[in-house]
């Protein structure tokens, strides 16, 4: 059911234990408080212990990240319109039956979003449909990244997923197929692995160690085995593992980077999740829209983050 979005089927959970009736919303933003509250009391713990001294690091990440925007930008730019332009055009051409070789379309009930479908189109939903090039864009990103960074391998493999995540969020967003739907649940649960992974994996080179094709082996593993059940993502969990994960990496190098990325990411995941609950509780439309970009953006500085902790790069 559209209601049953993670955030509000916890919620609900939690009114049920306690035996309240709150309004699931305010629970909602309670916990999101409480969880940004956590990690930036312990990571300014860690900031104060450990001391740091990055400035140069931070000048030199942020010296690659202007690069690679300047020399790239227009992959970056073509990335983000040409998904647009094709829907565009075959939203004028076809119409929903373009997608009936796909099988089951499901019940609208089931569709998170308050967007008016758009029953005479190929695209149901275009709100949410256009936005997903945030995604295929931040996962171009990642890739071309990959190229200067240490960890390539996990970096190369969370682009690829990222933006695969995109397409399956475009295709799933206009037909509204079940199968479609899987995959792209999968996918939403394998680009916040990769993100995870991709900071374990500078963990193994701080003891001169690649750790990275065990970390993709265990991806294909994961892959394989979450593909025969999974029915929802389970996004709020893989959030929380993603800034494990962080935290583990910070305590392991007695450092904690730039945090002003990684709040920023924090934030903007945190924000998009907010937009998201609006749109499935009080009917806003642009909810999921705002979901995409923010969770994109969040990604990009928490990856760019993690590259602000004193990791020789390939460049040095």
């Amino acid at each position: 059911m559209k209601n049953e979005i993670e955030q509000l089927t916890a919620a609900k959970k939690i009114n049920d234990y306690l035996g309240t009736n709150i309004e699931p919303f305010y629970i909602i933003i309670f916990t999101i408080f409480i969880i940004f509250e956590v990690f930036y009391i312990l990571t300014q713990y860690l900031n104060e212990l450990y001391e740091n001294e990055n400035e140069f690091i931070y000048i030199y990440n942020s010296s690659v990240i202007t690069t690679n925007l300047y020399k790239h930008i227009h992959y970056l730019s073509l990335s983000f319109n040409i998904p647009i332009l094709i829907f565009y055009i075959l939203n004028k051409i076809y119409n929903t039956t373009f997608w009936n070789f796909l099988g089951q379309t499901v019940h609208n009930d089931i569709i998170t979003s308050s967007e008016k479908k758009q029953h005479n189109k190929l695209i149901y939903y275009p709100k949410n449909t256009y936005s997903s090039s945030c995604q295929i864009c931040a996962g171009v990103y990642f890739i071309i990244r990959c190229n200067t960074v240490i960890n390539y391998k996990t970096t190369f493999i969370l682009g690829i997923n990222t933006c695969l995540m995109g397409v399956f969020s475009y295709l799933w967003w206009s037909s509204s197929k079940a199968i479609v739907r899987k995959i792209d649940h999968l996918f939403m649960e394998l680009h916040c692995i990769s993100l995870s992974f991709s900071f374990i994996s500078l963990l193994g080179f701080t003891y001169d160690y690649n750790i990275e094709n065990e970390l993709l082996l265990i991806t294909l593993y994961y892959t394989y085995f979450r593909a025969t059940f999974i029915k929802r993502a389970k996004v709020g969990i893989l959030i929380l593992f993603i800034n494990m994960s962080a935290l583990l990496l910070m305590i392991n190098l007695k450092n904690v980077g730039n945090l002003d990325l990684y709040y920023g990411g924090f934030i903007s995941i945190l924000t998009g999740l907010i937009f998201k609950t609006i749109d499935a509780i009080y009917g806003f439309i642009w909810g999921t829209a705002f979901f995409h970009m923010f969770a994109s953006l969040a990604f990009v500085l928490c990856f760019e983050w993690s590259q602000t902790l004193p990791i020789q790069s390939l460049e040095y």
